[in-house]
């Protein structure tokens, strides 16, 4: 049998060449995780890896195999291969470099929150609309201390289940349902009466709690005025028509509804403006 020899110079062009077409077989575009395989896209590109990469492309590890990779754009490779931008400290790959909302990306303490009506680099330790997390945003009135939502105020503090944080020019915890300022709501007021604040009880607008708060003044016939307070207004129980001696104590339709001395009257009597009348001692509603 005739034994055929070849050449080891032969053998050896012919085991390149096959090395060759697998290399560049074994390059894909890709965008995908980066893994780091110790080789640079240069190096890669210098043995004849990834062949068919473009200009703008390297060859780097992708997922434990050679791929394509725009280095100006990926995020885990980004300006060159292996250099991943942290989502702490940047959301995009832009020109070769880890951006946070279109800046710079962050450094120090700061953390990168692209999303949101203000998006940037964001001290979570302090910063209201990104408290302890990006997107988490503290109520109204409330402050963002040691990444922690706390109602403001001299002393910023968690109100308890009975209060509510209120800002304005005077924030802090507040007891709605007895505060006249913040009477049912934040920034609820009660009027003034003849010169007086309503008060607050449980959160409605009253001019008496548990007495008369209403203000004393002489009578418009010259008596002793006895002036109660129904519902939020104060009223003379001796001559209105509409609360005669006692809240909702009506005397009936004008011009008939004549209340005096705490007494209706059907009719216009005659009286001497200088006497008084002497309406005193009527029960307050």
């Amino acid at each position: 049998m005739k034994v055929i020899r070849f050449s080891p110079f032969l053998l050896l062009l012919v085991l390149s060449g096959f090395l060759g077409v697998m290399a560049n077989n074994a390059c894909s575009d890709s965008g995908g995780d980066s893994i780091d395989s110790g080789m640079t896209g240069d190096a890669a590109n210098n043995q004849g890896l990834c062949a068919r990469c473009t200009a703008t492309q390297k060859c780097c590890a992708v997922g434990g195999v050679m791929a394509c990779v725009d280095t100006a754009r990926d995020k885990n490779n980004c300006g060159m291969c292996g250099e991943k931008c942290e989502a702490t400290v940047a959301d995009t790959c832009t020109q070769s470099q880890c951006v946070c909302a279109l800046g710079p990306k962050c450094t120090g303490s700061k953390s990168c929150c692209g999303t949101g009506s203000n998006p940037g680099c964001k001290d979570l330790s302090a910063d209201a609309f990104n408290c302890g997390m990006c997107g988490k945003a503290c109520k109204t009135g409330e402050v963002c201390m040691n990444s922690g939502c706390l109602c403001g105020g001299a002393t910023p503090r968690t109100c308890t289940a009975n209060e509510t944080c209120c800002g304005g020019a005077s924030p802090g915890c507040i007891d709605t349902k007895s505060d006249p300022n913040n009477c049912g709501g934040c920034g609820v007021k009660c009027p003034m009466v003849d010169g007086r604040q309503l008060m607050c009880d449980n959160g409605a607008c009253k001019c008496g709690v548990g007495g008369n708060m209403c203000p004393t003044a002489g009578g418009p016939l010259g008596g002793t005025p006895v002036l109660g307070c129904c519902g939020t207004t104060c009223v003379d129980l001796c001559t209105d028509g509409m609360n005669c001696g006692g809240c909702a104590n009506s005397c009936g339709a004008p011009p008939l509804n004549i209340c005096l001395g705490g007494s209706c009257f059907s009719g216009s009597p005659t009286y001497d403006a200088g006497v008084p009348m002497g309406c005193t001692g009527l029960p307050f509603p």
